[in-house]
Protein backbone atom coordinates (compact mmCIF):
# COMPACT_ATOMS: atom_id res chain seq x y z
CA UNK A 1 0.00 0.00 0.00
CA UNK A 2 1.20 3.39 -0.69
CA UNK A 3 0.94 6.47 1.77
CA UNK A 4 -2.49 7.53 0.36
CA UNK A 5 -4.49 4.00 0.48
CA UNK A 6 -2.80 4.02 3.96
CA UNK A 7 -4.50 7.57 5.04
CA UNK A 8 -7.60 6.03 3.76
CA UNK A 9 -7.08 3.52 6.87
CA UNK A 10 -6.21 5.90 9.49
CA UNK A 11 -9.01 8.07 10.64
CA UNK A 12 -8.57 10.77 13.32
CA UNK A 13 -11.83 12.80 14.76
CA UNK A 14 -13.56 10.98 11.61
CA UNK A 15 -11.12 12.22 8.95
CA UNK A 16 -8.28 10.66 7.34
CA UNK A 17 -5.56 11.77 8.91
CA UNK A 18 -3.37 14.82 7.43
CA UNK A 19 -0.38 13.38 5.48
CA UNK A 20 1.66 14.99 6.97
CA UNK A 21 0.80 13.72 10.46
CA UNK A 22 2.13 10.19 9.54
CA UNK A 23 4.89 8.41 8.05
CA UNK A 24 4.89 5.48 6.00
CA UNK A 25 7.59 2.92 4.94
CA UNK A 26 5.98 0.59 2.87
CA UNK A 27 9.23 -1.95 2.12
CA UNK A 28 9.04 -2.09 6.30
CA UNK A 29 5.17 -1.99 6.25
CA UNK A 30 5.45 0.33 9.28
CA UNK A 31 3.05 2.95 10.19
CA UNK A 32 4.54 5.46 12.46
CA UNK A 33 2.32 9.08 14.21
CA UNK A 34 2.67 11.09 17.29
CA UNK A 35 -0.97 12.26 16.58
CA UNK A 36 -3.48 10.76 19.77
CA UNK A 37 -6.84 9.19 19.46
CA UNK A 38 -6.45 7.51 15.91
CA UNK A 39 -8.67 4.91 14.56
CA UNK A 40 -7.15 2.57 12.43
CA UNK A 41 -8.55 -0.15 10.29
CA UNK A 42 -6.26 -2.39 8.70
CA UNK A 43 -9.01 -5.26 9.63
CA UNK A 44 -7.71 -8.64 7.82
CA UNK A 45 -4.49 -7.08 6.63
CA UNK A 46 -1.70 -8.96 8.28
CA UNK A 47 2.51 -8.35 9.00
CA UNK A 48 1.95 -4.61 10.26
CA UNK A 49 4.13 -2.32 12.59
CA UNK A 50 1.98 0.18 14.69
CA UNK A 51 4.23 3.49 16.38
CA UNK A 52 1.40 5.67 17.55
CA UNK A 53 0.69 7.72 20.92
CA UNK A 54 -2.22 7.07 23.09
CA UNK A 55 -6.00 6.64 22.68
CA UNK A 56 -5.86 4.70 19.57
CA UNK A 57 -7.57 2.13 18.33
CA UNK A 58 -6.54 -0.98 16.42
CA UNK A 59 -8.46 -3.87 13.97
CA UNK A 60 -5.83 -5.16 12.29
CA UNK A 61 -5.16 -9.16 10.83
CA UNK A 62 -2.18 -11.09 12.57
CA UNK A 63 1.44 -11.20 13.26
CA UNK A 64 0.94 -7.30 13.95
CA UNK A 65 3.45 -5.39 15.99
CA UNK A 66 1.98 -2.63 18.58
CA UNK A 67 4.25 0.12 20.06
CA UNK A 68 1.84 2.82 21.75
CA UNK A 69 1.13 4.86 24.45
CA UNK A 70 -1.44 4.51 26.97
CA UNK A 71 -5.27 3.59 27.06
CA UNK A 72 -5.60 2.04 23.42
CA UNK A 73 -8.03 -0.82 22.46
CA UNK A 74 -6.86 -3.49 19.96
CA UNK A 75 -8.78 -6.34 18.05
CA UNK A 76 -6.11 -8.17 16.61
CA UNK A 77 -5.42 -11.65 14.82
CA UNK A 78 -2.65 -14.22 16.07
CA UNK A 79 0.70 -14.04 16.47
CA UNK A 80 0.76 -10.05 17.76
CA UNK A 81 3.62 -8.54 19.77
CA UNK A 82 2.24 -5.79 21.93
CA UNK A 83 4.59 -2.53 24.15
CA UNK A 84 1.84 -0.54 25.52
CA UNK A 85 1.31 1.92 28.21
CA UNK A 86 -1.26 1.43 30.49
CA UNK A 87 -5.19 1.33 30.60
CA UNK A 88 -5.16 -0.94 27.62
CA UNK A 89 -7.61 -3.57 26.30
CA UNK A 90 -6.87 -6.71 23.88
CA UNK A 91 -9.04 -8.33 22.52
CA UNK A 92 -7.10 -11.14 20.56
CA UNK A 93 -6.67 -14.90 19.12
CA UNK A 94 -3.62 -16.84 20.27
CA UNK A 95 0.09 -16.75 20.56
CA UNK A 96 0.12 -12.41 21.49
CA UNK A 97 3.12 -11.54 23.42
CA UNK A 98 2.21 -8.48 25.92
CA UNK A 99 4.47 -5.94 27.48
CA UNK A 100 1.85 -3.71 29.09
CA UNK A 101 1.69 -0.51 31.97
CA UNK A 102 -0.95 -1.75 34.75
CA UNK A 103 -5.17 -1.76 34.54
CA UNK A 104 -4.48 -3.70 30.97
CA UNK A 105 -7.29 -5.85 30.06
CA UNK A 106 -7.12 -9.39 27.93
CA UNK A 107 -10.32 -11.14 26.03
CA UNK A 108 -8.93 -14.28 24.26
CA UNK A 109 -10.97 -14.65 21.03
Amino acid sequence: MNKLEIQQRVLQYGKPLDLDEFEWDEEAREFSSSMPGLVLDFSGIDDYIFNTSSNCIFKTGSRCQFNTDYDCKFITGNHCVFNTGFDCVFKTRDNCIFVTGTNCVMIRI
